[in-house]
């Protein structure tokens, strides 16, 4: 899948939040443990390339933990800080406010000069759609003060909301990129639900699952899909009437996590 696809306000986003760099002190990026590096807007992180950067990686129970904990060592390694968080669940969450306000104390040697501690933090929250933005904004603020559905595409403006007295995070539409130059990657972003399932081929999404769990969760593969490493090979031994209809079902599960935890992307691949 290599489909283009740019909305208007995803443009827009992208030109306020340039217009707002100056009142942003770092970045808090959110990612999904199932494909940390796919769920990642690089085209979005140019903004902040000079900024420092806190990733947050969300719904590790939907992924295989011996994975995730290869990705956090992974990103250690780069020297990125990385947080494993349940946003459904808060957990998580306070560590990192803590770990921002000491991130930005570092990098405002001013105010840890003066002996201060409360410093004021103005970060901002970005992420795909669908990643668990708003869910996660409403634990930080500990209200509901944003809207959370488990589909992509309903944060629409750029808002501040306050955390503590000297912590504000501006919220910001979940944003993919203009064009997914591997077909690999755009798997990945539909199997995560966050992309809209009229962009891409069920089908080729399905058999892209089929392989990857054929060749990592090969006990799972068997139990699910008799082992079958492709899509036709699965069709050819099961006979569907509406194919279609069918690998749509099959990525539904997925998101329901219906398969056990299933990661999509290891470190060095």
């Amino acid at each position: 899948m290599t489909g283009e696809w740019f909305p208007g306000h995803m443009a827009k986003t992208k030109r306020l939040l340039t217009e707002k760099k100056r009142e942003i002190d770092l970045a808090l990026i959110l990612i999904d443990a199932r494909a940390p590096i796919s769920s990642i807007n690089q085209y979005l992180n140019e903004v902040f390339n000079d900024k420092p950067k806190i990733y947050l990686l969300n719904k590790c129970d939907l992924a295989d933990p011996v994975t995730t904990q290869l990705w956090i060592n992974e990103f250690e390694k780069q020297g990125k800080q990385i947080f494993k968080i349940n946003a459904k669940k808060g957990t998580g969450v306070r560590s990192v406010v803590k770990a921002a306000e000491e991130t930005v104390l570092k990098s405002k040697k001013r105010y840890a000069q003066l002996g201060l501690k409360n410093i004021p933090v103005r970060a901002t929250l970005l992420g795909i759609p669908n990643i668990g933005k708003s869910t996660l904004l409403n634990r930080f603020v500990r209200k509901n003060v944003a809207i959370a559905q488990n589909k992509p595409g309903l944060t629409r403006n750029l808002l501040w909301y306050k955390v503590n007295d000297h912590f504000k995070i501006l919220d910001t539409p979940g944003m993919l990129w203009p064009k997914f130059d591997e077909p690999e990657t755009g798997y990945k972003i539909a199997l995560l639900n966050s992309i809209a399932n009229y962009v891409y081929d069920p089908e080729k999404v399905t058999d892209f699952l089929l392989s990857t769990m054929a060749e990592h969760y090969p006990e799972q593969s068997l139990k699910y899909f008799n082992s079958c490493n492709s899509w036709i090979d699965f069709l050819q031994q099961t006979k569907f009437e509406d194919s279609t209809n069918k690998a749509q079902e099959i990525i539904r599960n997925f998101w329901e996590s219906k398969y056990g935890s299933i990661s999509l992307e290891w470190p060095n691949e």
